[in-house]
Order: C-alpha cells, then structure tokens, then sequence
C-alpha cells in the first residue's frame, strides 16, 4: 500500500508484482452423492484501459464513447465477470495534453465502460490518483452510478482495502 503524496485521506493498494502467496486448505472427502454439480464462472481479465490522450481524441472524434469497443465487447460481455485496470481518472475538466502523463477521461467515458460489459476494475495503479483526492472521488462516483465495482483504492484504508 502506497499513501499517496499530498493526499492524506486517500488511499491505494498496489498489487505487487513478484511475490505470490498460494494457500491449500484441505478437508475430509465429501461423499460422492453429496457433491454438488461442477459450476464454472468465466471471468475475462484485460490490462490497461486507457481513455485518455489519443483514445479520448478518438472518442471525441466520433463522438461515440462505445468507439474503443467496437471489436472487444461482444467478447467481454460474454463473461460472467469483466475485469480491468482503468488507467486514468474519471473527472471533468479540460482535455488533457497529449505529450503529459497525466490522464482524464471524461465521465461520459463511463458508458462505454458499461457498454463494453465491465464489472469491476482496478483503480490500484500509478495513474488513478493523477487529479488528486477530487479526481479520485470523482471517479469513485461515476463508476458507482453506473454500477461498475471497483477496487485497490478508497476513501480511506479500509475502504481501499475492501473486498468486492
């Protein structure tokens, strides 16, 4: 967990990348005829989700903020959970400079995260916290409303460290 600078209130979880913890937990076998039916869950998992700098242009200039998920979100409405890493703040304001690291989408970026079939995603990155404790909130709220769990971040600890 990383407190960010400048920011005292918030909080954000950053999964480490080298270090794997694996867990068995073993029981006595269950009888045969009480074993209940294998069920299956399909859970598609993508990396970044970038919405800003060249693809926020490329939204705009369509204007269609479905544009970035013309060719991926029959397969991502096929799971039964969609997860992803949002790369970016979700805040209004001005459009962001091209050649910066900082990186804002626009809320009305939100539909077409829920149009693509996402669940939930990881806001447990380097560029969440890019416009501060009011682009964090911001983006808290636009994924709320549009029913998209998040996790890795929070208004606090605790709520950073939820499960979902």
């Amino acid at each position: 967990m990383v407190k960010l600078s400048g920011v005292p209130s918030l909080f954000i979880k950053i999964p480490s990348l080298f270090f794997f913890s694996i867990a068995y937990v073993t029981h006595p076998p269950i009888p045969s005829e009480r074993v209940p039916p294998p069920q299956s869950i399909r859970l598609i998992a993508v990396g970044d989700i970038m919405l800003s700098r060249g693809v926020g242009k490329q939204i705009n200039r369509h204007n269609d903020v479905t544009y970035p998920f013309h060719y991926s979100a029959d397969i991502l409405k096929s799971a039964d959970i969609t997860f992803g890493n949002l790369e970016c703040a979700i805040t209004p304001g001005n459009q962001t400079h091209y050649s910066g690291l900082r990186f804002r989408a626009d809320p009305k970026a939100v539909a077409g995260l829920t149009y693509a079939g996402f669940d939930i995603l990881s806001l447990a990155n380097n560029h969440s916290p890019n416009f501060g404790q009011l682009g964090l909130i911001d983006t808290f709220s636009y994924l709320n409303k549009a029913g998209i769990a998040y996790v890795g971040a929070g208004k606090n600890k605790r709520n950073a460290h939820r499960s979902t």
